[in-house]
């Protein structure tokens, strides 16, 4: 009995006081707005949980069965190949609608290749790409598949 009143008097108020602090705290009270960082974290452990309970009991697996048992995948490849040549039949139809002098314009400038930017230049020199983009990959290797040596000390 003497336990449960030192409890009762002596520990619960600062414990009751405690929860409640770290509930607000938590999840906003008393005028206070939640705190992201644990919101942020409650959320990761409760998808965690989700995703870990999905896969426990095969949730995955039991969709993705339906899905090829179903012609469901099928369909959405149908779909997708339907959409990009309806996309590619209405672009070419739009350019056919096009004057001729801006046809004409547009291709020149598709086959002019575009001029890079100083500091994308600069970013790539620093970083050991050709800035000069006219060699491809295969010209930075010679027929062993090791680098070619471009100045003294460098590969």
């Amino acid at each position: 009995l003497a336990v449960a009143v030192v409890y009762y008097y002596g520990i619960n108020p600062f414990l009751f006081r405690f929860a409640t602090n770290v509930y607000n705290y938590m999840f906003g009270g008393n005028g206070e707005i939640a705190h992201f960082g644990v919101i942020f974290a409650l959320g990761l452990g409760y998808g965690l949980m989700i995703y870990d309970f999905s896969t426990s009991i095969g949730l995955f697996n039991a969709i993705s069965k339906f899905a090829k048992n179903s012609g469901i995948v099928a369909r959405a490849e149908e779909l997708r190949d339907t959409f990009n040549k309806t996309t590619k039949e209405g672009k070419q139809k739009m350019f056919d609608a096009l004057p001729s002098s801006i046809k004409e314009e547009l291709k020149k400038r598709k086959n002019k290749p575009e001029k890079q930017s100083a500091l994308k230049q600069k970013i790539n020199e620093a970083i050991l790409i050709d800035p000069n983009l006219k060699n491809g990959a295969s010209a930075n290797y010679d027929e062993n598949g090791r680098p070619i040596k471009t100045d003294e000390g460098q590969n």
